[in-house]
């Protein structure tokens, strides 16, 4: 079957909503609060994807679909968090496909077409947050060329703290990846 990858609308609010809920559950059980993971369900999230989809290149939104049928999705955005980072990388916020479709390449296209999609609006590396503990994940983003940079955070669920470690690429060869690696400075100045 033939799978497509595209620009999210409104419309695909509730196909997203059951990727994400049914992503969320199989790949964070054990990991995050089982409360949490309980609270989401696709009419819920179907709402908050329905505001979130259509407005500007702060919240770029793609979507996989076979028959008709929303399979994976992925977000892309400016970093604006990290003030070393702002205006140079860009963040892929989430990229999640149906647990009964992974490992069947779905997500490597959602990846390739979010990396084109940052790449467009100019920015010089990609960057996403991965839980500590999903080395699913983790191995996921290492065969596409991300590394872990050594950049760590705590995400609060239901006031549970989780280890959450970043992931780069560069995605211009502005940047200085040696550099990024070996924990230097990841960013030199524009135009050397």
């Amino acid at each position: 079957m033939q799978t497509r990858i595209r620009a999210a609308s409104p419309r695909d609010a509730a196909g997203i909503a059951r990727v994400h809920a049914q992503s969320w559950h199989a790949a964070y059980r054990g990991i995050l609060p089982g409360g949490y993971l309980a609270r989401l369900q696709p009419p819920a999230l179907s709402r908050h994807w329905r505001q979130r989809i259509g407005f500007t290149w702060g919240r770029d939104v793609l979507v996989a679909e076979r028959t008709r049928r929303i399979i994976g999705f992925a977000t892309m955005s400016d970093v604006e968090d990290d003030e070393e980072l702002s205006g140079f990388a860009g963040e892929i916020g989430m990229l999640y496909v149906l647990p009964e479709l992974t490992g069947r390449g779905i997500g490597s296209r959602l990846f390739h077409q979010a990396l084109a999609t940052l790449e467009r609006h100019e920015l010089f590396w990609a960057v996403t947050w991965v839980l500590e503990e999903n080395s699913g994940a983790q191995r996921f983003y290492e065969r596409e060329g991300m590394r872990d940079d050594g950049a760590r955070r705590r995400d609060m669920f239901d006031g549970i703290a989780v280890r959450v470690a970043r992931y780069a690429k560069p995605i211009n060869p502005a940047i200085d990846y040696e550099r990024l690696t070996a924990g230097g400075p990841v960013i030199g100045t524009r135009g050397r």
